[in-house]
C-alpha cells in the first residue's frame, strides 16, 4: 500500500515539474512577445526574467479567458496556445536568443543553484494535497466548470460563489492539464511564488543604495509573506497571487528608472484588479505616469497605456457578465 501510494506522489511530481516546465516556456514566450511590442512603442529595454514572466503570465489569463467565452479550457486551448508559441519562435528567435544567453550570462552559479532549490521546493509544495478552505468551497468546482464547459452562463445561480468570479481560476483551467493526466494540477501558485522568491532573492540590495531601500524592505515582505502562505500554496485560491501582486509592484515601483516602466507597473495592478478586487487601491499609481504623460505630451504612450488596460480588462467583465447573468 505505501509503495502505491509512493509510485503516486512520484507520479504526481513528475507531471508538476512537466506542468512548470510547459508554464514557464509558454509564458516566457508570450512575455517576450509583449516586451517586444513594448519596447517598440516605449522605447525601452526590459530584460529583467521576472518581468518576461510575469507579462507572460497576464496575457495568458487574457488569452485563457477569451478562450472560454467559445469553448472549453482543456485539450484544445492548450494546442492552439502551442501553436501561438510555435509562431512566438518563428518570428523572434533572435531575440530569445539574446535574452536567454543575457539570462544566463548574468546568472552566476550561486543564483543557478538558488533557482534549481526553488523549483525542487516548489514542486514538493505543489504536488501536496490543496489545504485552503475555499479550495473545497469553490475554487476546485469553478476551475472544473472552466475546464469542462468554458465561461457558462449563469453559473452565479448554482452556486453564489461561483459568481465571485477571478481571472486567476480561467489561468488555472488553462494550466490544470485535467485532460491530460486526469486529474486537475493546482500548482500554479507555488509556480508564482518561485519567481516572486527569485526576484526578491536576486534583487535584493541589503540596503546599500538608498533609493532602492524601500524595495529592498517590500522584497524582504515578499519573502515573509510567502513564508506566511506555504501551507496553501497547493491550492487555486486567488489571495495569494493579489496580495504578492500589490508587493511586487511597490517594490518594482522603487526600482523602476523612468515613468514609462512604471506605467506598466500600473498596467499589471490592473491586471491585478481582475484577481481580486483588493488591489483596486495600487490604481491609484497611475496618476503618476497619467500627469507625466500629459505634461511631456506622451499621447502614444497614453494610448498605448489605455488599450492595454481594456484589453486585460473587457474578457474580465464579459466573464463576470456571464457568470452573475440571470
Amino acid at each position: 500500500m505505501k509503495k502505491i501510494v509512493q509510485k503516486e506522489e512520484l507520479a504526481v511530481m513528475l507531471y508538476t515539474l512537466l506542468n512548470f516546465i510547459w508554464i514557464a516556456l509558454t509564458t516566457f514566450l508570450l512575455g517576450i512577445l509583449i516586451i517586444s511590442i513594448v519596447q517598440k512603442i516605449m522605447k525601452i529595454n526590459i530584460v529583467s526574467l521576472d518581468s518576461i514572466l510575469i507579462s507572460g503570465l497576464v496575457f495568458a489569463t487574457v488569452y485563457a479567458e477569451t478562450w472560454s467565452f467559445f469553448y472549453k479550457v482543456r485539450f484544445l486551448a492548450n494546442a492552439f496556445l502551442f501553436l501561438i508559441c510555435t509562431i512566438i519562435i518563428i518570428c523572434f528567435r533572435k531575440k530569445i536568443l539574446v535574452i536567454v544567453k543575457n539570462v544566463s550570462r548574468t546568472s552566476n552559479i550561486r543564483n543557478k543553484v538558488l533557482l534549481l532549490a526553488l523549483l525542487f521546493i516548489g514542486l514538493m509544495i505543489a504536488s501536496q494535497k490543496p489545504e485552503a478552505y475555499d479550495t473545497a468551497l469553490y475554487h476546485a468546482q469553478a476551475i472544473h466548470w472552466i475546464e469542462e464547459y468554458g465561461c457558462t452562463k449563469g453559473l452565479g445561480n448554482l452556486h453564489n460563489r461561483f459568481a465571485y468570479n477571478s481571472s486567476f481560476l480561467c489561468l488555472q483551467a488553462l494550466y490544470s492539464w485535467a485532460s491530460i493526466v486526469g486529474q486537475s494540477l493546482h500548482g500554479m501558485n507555488a509556480y508564482i511564488a518561485v519567481i516572486l522568491v527569485g526576484y526578491a532573492v536576486m534583487s535584493f540590495r541589503f540596503f546599500k543604495i538608498k533609493k532602492e531601500s524601500i524595495a529592498d524592505a517590500f522584497n524582504l515582505t515578499i519573502l515573509l509573506y510567502i513564508g506566511y502562505s506555504i501551507s496553501t500554496l497547493s491550492s487555486p485560491h486567488t489571495d495569494f497571487l493579489a496580495m504578492s501582486l500589490i508587493l511586487y509592484i511597490i517594490s518594482k515601483w522603487f526600482r523602476a528608472p523612468s515613468m514609462e516602466e512604471k506605467s506598466l507597473l500600473c498596467i499589471l495592478a490592473i491586471f491585478g484588479c481582475t484577481v481580486k478586487l483588493t488591489v483596486a487601491p495600487l490604481v491609484l499609481l497611475a496618476l503618476c505616469p497619467l500627469i507625466d504623460f500629459f505634461k511631456h505630451k506622451k499621447w502614444k504612450y497614453l494610448l498605448f497605456c489605455t488599450i492595454m488596460g481594456i484589453v486585460i480588462v473587457i474578457p474580465f467583465w464579459f466573464v463576470i457578465y456571464l457568470f452573475q447573468d440571470i
